[in-house]
């Protein structure tokens, strides 16, 4: 589902960005990113929900050895992108599926969250907008937001 965005991406077959993320376990991955995180699954690739939908993540299984090299204590995220409305009832969605969030807030700018996958890929979430669909959303269910 798209918030807050009206767009028929049912057309598109292949992404003009691929973003790789290193996962240790595809199917726990895979089941994550569409069924926690609502990503729209085709074609083995993973694409943002968003109005741009020329970007999809692909996931790729890496061994321990691997992954000793490539995660190497620093944090950043993987990837970010940003939703046209409805933040709060958007990200209070994956929250309550059991995304896991380090932060989401509210500034005044708009909103901001950050995300981490099981594997700890990062990645961040972006709403210029404080137009909200659902009146009835509480974000202080959440024990990670606040409000600049």
């Amino acid at each position: 589902m798209l918030y807050g965005v009206k767009a028929d991406v049912s057309m598109i077959l292949k992404p003009a960005v691929n973003i790789v993320l290193p996962v240790s376990n595809m199917k726990r991955s895979r089941r994550y990113y569409r069924d926690v995180l609502g990503f729209r699954e085709e074609g083995g690739l993973f694409f943002l929900p968003t109005a741009e939908t020329t970007a999809a993540l692909e996931l790729k299984v890496i061994t321990e050895k691997d992954a000793a090299v490539i995660h190497s204590g620093k944090k950043f995220a993987s990837f970010e992108y940003e939703i046209a409305t409805s933040f709060l009832s958007y990200f209070m969605g994956m929250f309550e599926r059991g995304a896991v969030f380090d932060m989401a807030c509210q500034h005044p700018g708009g909103y901001f969250a950050r995300v981490s996958d099981p594997d700890g890929n990062e990645f961040e979430i972006h709403c210029s907008s404080f137009e909200e669909d659902d009146e009835e959303v509480d974000p202080w269910q959440a024990p990670f937001y606040f409000r600049y």
